[in-house]
């Protein structure tokens, strides 16, 4: 379920996209089926079997139309529940404007708290704008209407689109998100597991989409990174 996506690219194929899965199901293991956690996946279906060039690609994918949207408002609003919605910041990007998800829930009386992870941020920058988050226990999570951080623009901590720059410019921290999930000034990221990497099946399934989706060079970067992986390991 994590790996057959619109996206080629081998994010999802870090060990905590597996994880949560697990998570999820150890803890719907011990609750009644009405209490167990329901996951909504927010990507439309793709059948890789027909995809074999970039354009059809394109094409399933603009097929999906506004699929997360619809997903939430069927399974979700429709059925008078909540949900914690996990998505990259700039989902939510454009609340003042009514777009992503925030500003088009809103639009329609929908009330949505959202969440920096700061995945767009220059983690050196965000203590400059809040002194004191050196402080900070790790992980904290930070309201920001009216603080600090809260009021800079938000172009100091992401890269502001290209589209309506001077709309970005202009816009507050505080205005794009309820609050910031602070996890330290320094973050790792982990890698497609070596194991992986030597797995013959998942090597040529994931450099033929990304030699679809990326183009053949960035697939043979990614064969090379993989196989250098895989030799350190067996060093150790």
């Amino acid at each position: 379920m994590w790996e057959d996506t619109t996206n080629v690219n081998p994010g999802w194929d870090r060990p905590i996209y597996k994880d949560f899965f697990q998570a999820v199901r150890a803890v719907n293991a011990t609750l009644p089926p009405d209490r167990r956690l329901r996951v909504l996946l927010g990507d439309p279906p793709i059948d890789w079997g027909t995809i074999h060039t970039r354009e059809e690609l394109r094409a399933a994918t603009k097929a999906g139309g506004n699929y997360k949207e619809d997903v939430i408002r069927r399974e979700v609003l429709a059925k008078n529940r909540r949900a914690i919605l996990i998505f990259g910041d700039g989902h939510f990007q454009g609340r003042g404007e009514g777009l992503g998800l925030s500003g088009a829930f809103e639009r329609e009386g929908v009330h949505v708290w959202a969440i920096s992870s700061g995945g767009g941020m220059n983690r050196f920058e965000v203590p400059i704008a809040q002194p004191d988050m050196a402080e900070w226990p790790v992980p904290s999570l930070a309201t920001l209407r009216g603080t600090r951080i809260g009021l800079k623009e938000y172009g100091f901590f992401y890269e502001i689109p290209p589209v309506r720059a001077d709309f970005w410019r202009g816009m507050k921290l505080e205005g794009q998100f309820d609050a910031l999930l602070w996890l330290g000034p320094t973050r790792t990221f982990a890698e497609v597991p070596a194991a992986l990497c030597a797995d013959e099946r998942y090597m040529a399934m994931r450099v033929s989409r990304m030699a679809i989706g990326n183009g053949q060079a960035s697939a043979d970067r990614f064969k090379e990174e993989c196989a250098s992986r895989v030799i350190r390991q067996r060093r150790h």
